[in-house]
């Protein structure tokens, strides 16, 4: 086996994102946003224009924001749902990824690496995408995973994950989906009745709190680990300079 991940839950914040909380963040941030064009969470609009009108602009309201939705789509015949290429090329420092857009070929209504081989490869061809569209080596681009699917911070996902990544790697740190560690959050957004939207309460606060975890995890502390928490962390961070 190799490097074993830390998985670490955060507890959800209950209230709006408060404007002393947001105000630090005044730098500039480019935003992919990768989830189908008309895929919407409740009888509203697209979850990628919720997040590019509302969610986005409340949690960093004094940056510059560049956001650029990528359509996800049926996985052509080589298995790509995008081309991570050109989602490198657009030099994200933030990638949202909507998990349960990315279907499998057949048979499954979403990339489940808790259960079967089939599920398990989609899951994984996922996360190479995903790690793909982080783009060159070194780059400090942070993933955002989210679903309302309930299992994504659940020991069976962790379990599922820390394989995929040991496997990926072929026992080579630097290798496979490594540089997924430290750089990968999940965010459940159905651990309470008010979080199955992105217009709830909750979301903008929890958002902003994993993606400063990210960024930031000496300054930006997280709890135990909690199943009821819906937010978690892929590996455990490294110290970055998004620090402000």
């Amino acid at each position: 086996m190799g490097q074993r991940l830390i998985w670490i839950a955060v507890v959800w914040a209950a209230t709006l994102v408060a404007p002393g909380l947001a105000g630090a963040d005044n730098a500039g941030r480019r935003i992919a946003i990768l989830d189908g064009e008309v895929i919407a969470y409740g009888d509203g609009p697209p979850n990628w224009v919720v997040l590019r009108d509302t969610v986005l602009p409340a949690i960093f309201p004094r940056k510059v924001l560049t956001i650029k939705h990528f359509d996800v789509s049926a996985p052509d015949a080589a298995g790509a749902w995008i081309n991570a290429a050109t989602v490198a090329a657009f030099e994200p420092d933030l990638i949202l990824a909507h998990w349960s857009a990315f279907k499998p070929p057949r048979g499954q209504d979403y990339c489940d690496i808790t259960t079967n081989r089939k599920g398990q490869e989609c899951a994984i061809r996922l996360l190479e995408t995903l790690n793909d569209a982080r783009g060159r080596d070194g780059s400090k681009a942070k993933i955002v995973i989210y679903s309302r699917k309930p299992n994504l911070c659940f020991t069976g996902t962790q379990n599922g994950f820390e394989a995929a990544v040991d496997k990926s790697s072929g026992g080579t740190p630097g290798r496979g989906l490594s540089p997924l560690l430290g750089t990968t959050g999940f965010m459940t957004m159905t651990p309470a009745p008010d979080r199955n939207v992105f217009s709830a309460a909750g979301v903008p606060s929890a958002l902003l709190r994993l993606v400063r975890y990210l960024n930031c995890p000496a300054q930006n502390s997280l709890f135990g680990w909690d199943l009821t928490s819906g937010l978690c962390a892929l590996g455990e961070p490294m110290e970055g300079d998004d620090c402000e």
